[in-house]
């Protein structure tokens, strides 16, 4: 709860026990009823504030890490962007930290900045950002979440968490690219080729303009994984609506062969 809003609370409180004891020691009759009255407002306003400000606590996130797929013993840049807009905020607070297997935290990675440096693109754009070097020796996962402090505010603020993914085999992002690239030149055969045979995948593509297409593809190419089980990857590829607002919708990838290009779109 806000500093502020402490004092107003006690102030509120002080005032009304003195108006109270005027009334007691000067008013009389109707006027001092109509005091009492005041007073029994004051209070309750006083008293309900505080509770009413507490729905307006910091928001933090989302937290974007891009690419967030990575491959084994390969160092990989990738951004960390997060969105605060909150006045409050107290500058050089934006700190990325790594969790454990169990959420807890086990390092400070970087501390995000909206200056323009450091992979930020536009200085005070409320929009943070840090770029760090992932390397990993396993196939493995871990989180990565946003903690940020606010004037006013006793305890920081954390995001959402974000999965980076460390994978041996990266064709499945590379066929997704591959897509991409061949949805927005217009190839819609050969990116139909990339999908399970399909009349409605094929409606789907060929009914598309061009502003479409070049929608979609960016869509494709900015593919985030959430899950990763033995020959199957789900992704989530983000839509920005008309109103500004971005959806998600999910697609599947499934290894149907041993090459490289063996990943077919069965899901989306």
């Amino acid at each position: 709860m806000n500093t502020w809003l402490f004092a107003f609370f006690f102030a509120g409180a002080a005032a009304s026990l003195l108006a109270q004891n005027s009334i007691d020691t000067l008013a009389f009759g109707p006027f001092r009823r109509s005091l009492l009255r005041v007073v029994a407002r004051v209070r309750l306003f006083s008293f309900l504030l505080p509770f009413g400000a507490l729905g307006a606590a910091p928001v933090v996130g989302p937290l974007i890490a891009v690419p967030n797929v990575v491959g084994v013993n390969a160092p990989t840049q990738v951004l960390v962007t997060v969105n605060i807009t909150d006045p409050l905020l107290i500058p050089g607070s934006v700190n990325l930290l790594r969790l454990d297997s169990s959420g807890r935290v086990i390092a400070i990675l970087a501390v995000l900045r909206d200056d323009g440096t450091n992979g930020d693109n536009v200085a005070g754009d409320k929009t943070f950002s840090a770029r760090l070097t992932v390397s990993e020796p396993n196939i493995s996962s871990f989180r990565l979440k946003i903690s940020a402090a606010f004037r006013g505010s006793i305890t920081r603020v954390t995001s959402l968490p974000a999965t980076i993914f460390v994978q041996s085999d990266l064709s499945a992002e590379q066929t997704l690219s591959t897509i991409g690239d061949q949805v927005a030149v217009g190839n819609i055969d050969a990116a139909l080729a990339a999908f399970s045979p399909s009349d409605v995948n094929r409606d789907s593509l060929m009914s598309l303009d061009t502003n479409g297409r070049q929608k979609l593809a960016v869509a494709i190419k900015s593919a985030r994984l959430v899950s990763a089980t033995g020959s199957l990857r789900v992704y989530h590829i983000p839509f920005v609506e008309q109103d500004g607002t971005t959806s998600y919708v999910e697609l599947s990838l499934s290894k149907t062969g041993p090459g490289p290009n063996d990943w077919t779109v069965v899901n989306w």
